[in-house]
C-alpha cells in the first residue's frame, strides 16, 4: 500500500500570479530583478503623468488616477446636458428623479468671464458598491490626530461643466441647485470633494430630506419577483472540489471483494472524502512516512464513501474516502458547475436590477446647493458602538504573502452604505459590527477578486469575537473570473452579500 501526495504549489502559484498581474515597473536593483506594481492602470496611457492626482478627459468625468482599482469604459456613462443660453435659468430632470436648477450667469466660460456660448453639463450618480469601489473616490475623513473615519453615505453624484472641450467654473457666489433623489432616509451633512488633495470638506448639515410618495405594493409585482429570485440566488453552486495533496492509492487489492465495485483491479485511487478538514492528508503529512503494516476498508455513510483505517503497531489513523474522478468525470462536472454558475450570475443581474427599481419607489429627495464643478456626496461619519476592532490580515488561497502590498480590501457594511477601501497599511484598524450585513471584497493583481461573504462573517461570528484586538486571518475565496466590466464587479458583490 501506498500513499501519495500532490507537490507544494508555492512557487507554481507565485509565477502564476505575477505572469497574470498587470506589471507596471521592471525594477533592477544591483543584480535583483523585484517584479511588481499592481492595479488595472499600473500602465498609464500617453496623457498621463506620474504626478497627475486627477485627470479630466474632453467633455468627461474626473478620474482618480492613483486609487483607481478598476478602469471600465461603462463606468464613464452619464447623462449629458447643453444649456444653449447659459445667460437664462435652465433646469434638468435626470433618469433617476435628481433635478439640477442652473440660475441665469452661474457659469463662467474657460476664460474667466460669464459664459455666452452652449456649456455643455456632465452629471452621474454613484448608487451602487460597484461604482464606488471602481471609482477609486476615497471614503474615509482624516482626522487632526491622523486617524480616519469612515463615511457611511446617502447619496454621491459628480457634476462636471465644459465649453468647447475645456473646463468651466461657476461665478462666485452662484451655485447650482441639486434636489438629488436619494433611497436613504435621516440627518445627512452635505460634502464636496477636492479634486487635486482628494480630501473631503464638510459643508454642514444638508436640508432635511424629503419624501417622495412610492407606489403601492400591491400594485407591483416586483417585490413578488425579488423574493423568489431571493430564494434561487440564497446559495451559490458548489464548485467541484478535487485536491491532489488529499489522494491515497492502495495497491494492495486483498480487502477489497467485499466491494463488488472495487474488484477486478490491482491499484485503486481513493480521496479524502471527510468534512474534518483536520483528518485530510494533505494536514497529516507525517503518515506518508508511517511505516502501516496493514489496512481496514468499511462501509461509509454515504452510498460512495468507505472508511478506511491505516495500522501500525503502535498507532491508528481512520478516514472517509471516495474514488477518485477519472479525467473525463472530472471535466463533465466542472461543465455542469460552469452552467449553473452562468444561470446563478443571470439571476443575480437580474435581482440587483429589480431591487434597484423597487428602491426608487421609496426614495427621498435631498437639496444641495453646488458650489463648484466636483464630486458631491451626502455623508455621516460612521459610528458604532458595538464594533469589534481586529488587527486583521488576509489570505489569499496561493497567493504569495510578498504582493499583498498590492492589495485593497475593500469592508461594505450598514446596508452597502459604508464602503472603504482598506490598503495593507490600514489592515491593523479593521473593525465591524457583528449586527450589521458585513462583507468582504479584495481587488488582486490580475483585474481578480476574493470574496468573505456575508454568511462567512456570521457563520465564524463567535470566532471573530473572540478575536478582539487580536491579530486574525481572513480566508478569501479567490474567483477564477477576472473583472473585465463593471457588471462583472457587480456580480460578484451580489455573490458576497449571500
Amino acid at each position: 500500500m501506498t500513499i501519495k501526495y500532490q507537490p507544494s504549489t508555492g512557487r507554481i502559484g507565485m509565477l502564476h500570479y505575477l505572469l497574470n498581474a498587470k506589471l507596471g515597473r521592471l525594477l533592477l536593483l544591483t543584480g535583483l530583478v523585484f517584479l511588481w506594481s499592481c492595479g488595472s492602470e499600473t500602465i498609464p496611457d500617453e496623457n498621463t503623468t506620474d504626478d497627475t492626482v486627477t485627470e479630466q478627459g474632453e467633455q468627461g468625468f474626473a478620474r482618480l488616477a492613483p486609487n483607481r482599482p478598476f478602469s471600465f469604459a461603462d463606468e464613464q456613462e452619464g447623462e449629458t446636458f447643453v444649456i444653449e443660453d447659459p445667460s437664462q435659468e435652465s433646469t434638468w430632470t435626470t433618469q433617476s428623479g435628481t433635478v439640477l436648477s442652473i440660475p441665469a450667469n452661474t457659469i463662467l466660460d474657460p476664460q474667466g468671464n460669464l459664459a455666452t456660448e452652449p456649456i455643455t453639463i456632465r452629471y452621474r450618480e454613484f448608487r451602487e458598491v460597484a461604482q464606488i469601489i471602481s471609482s477609486g473616490i476615497p471614503m474615509t475623513v482624516k482626522q487632526e490626530d491622523g486617524s480616519e473615519e469612515w463615511m457611511q453615505t446617502a447619496g454621491m453624484f459628480e457634476i462636471r461643466g465644459f465649453q468647447n472641450g475645456q473646463a468651466v467654473t461657476m461665478a462666485e457666489g452662484k451655485s447650482i441647485k441639486v434636489d438629488f433623489m436619494s433611497p436613504v432616509d435621516g440627518e445627512y451633512d452635505a460634502w464636496s470633494l477636492d479634486d487635486e488633495t482628494q480630501e473631503w470638506t464638510n459643508l454642514g448639515p444638508g436640508a432635511s430630506p424629503v419624501e417622495v410618495p412610492r407606489l403601492r405594493d400591491s400594485d407591483s409585482m416586483i417585490a413578488q419577483e425579488i423574493a423568489t429570485l431571493k430564494e434561487k440566488t440564497a446559495t451559490a453552486p458548489t464548485k467541484p472540489a478535487y485536491e491532489k495533496q488529499n489522494e491515497i492509492r492502495i495497491d494492495d487489492p486483498a480487502n477489497l471483494n467485499q466491494f463488488p465495485e472495487l474488484r477486478d483491479k490491482t491499484s485503486h485511487l481513493f480521496v479524502y472524502a471527510g468534512k474534518d478538514a483536520s483528518k485530510a492528508p494533505k494536514n497529516n503529512t507525517w503518515i506518508r512516512d508511517k511505516d502501516w503494516s496493514r489496512y481496514e476498508l468499511a462501509a461509509g455513510p454515504e452510498s460512495d464513501s468507505y472508511e478506511l483505517t491505516l495500522l501500525a503497531e503502535d498507532t491508528t489513523f481512520t478516514m472517509l474516502v471516495k474514488e477518485a474522478q477519472q479525467p473525463k468525470d472530472l471535466a463533465a462536472a466542472k461543465a455542469h458547475y460552469e452552467a449553473l454558475m452562468a444561470e446563478y450570475k443571470a439571476n443575480l443581474v437580474t435581482l440587483r436590477d429589480k431591487e434597484a427599481v423597487y428602491s426608487q419607489q421609496r426614495s427621498y429627495q435631498r437639496t444641495i446647493q453646488a458650489q463648484g464643478f466636483r464630486i458631491h456626496n451626502y455623508d455621516i461619519l460612521w459610528k458604532s458602538p458595538s464594533s469589534i476592532p481586529l488587527m486583521a490580515d488576509f489570505q489569499f488561497e496561493d497567493m504569495p504573502d510578498a504582493l499583498k502590498d498590492a492589495v485593497t480590501v475593500y469592508f461594505v457594511t450598514k446596508n452597502n452604505q459604508v464602503i472603504v477601501g482598506l490598503p495593507k497599511n490600514n489592515w491593523n484598524a479593521f473593525r465591524f459590527d457583528p449586527n450589521l450585513d458585513n462583507k468582504l471584497i479584495a481587488v488582486l493583481p490580475g483585474n481578480k477578486v476574493a470574496l468573505f461573504k456575508q454568511s462567512e462573517f456570521k457563520a465564524k461570528e463567535e470566532e471573530l469575537k473572540s478575536a478582539r484586538k487580536k491579530k486574525y486571518t481572513f480566508e478569501m475565496d479567490v474567483q477564477e473570473t477576472p473583472i473585465l466590466q463593471l457588471n462583472d464587479l457587480k456580480q460578484v458583490i451580489q455573490m458576497a452579500s449571500l
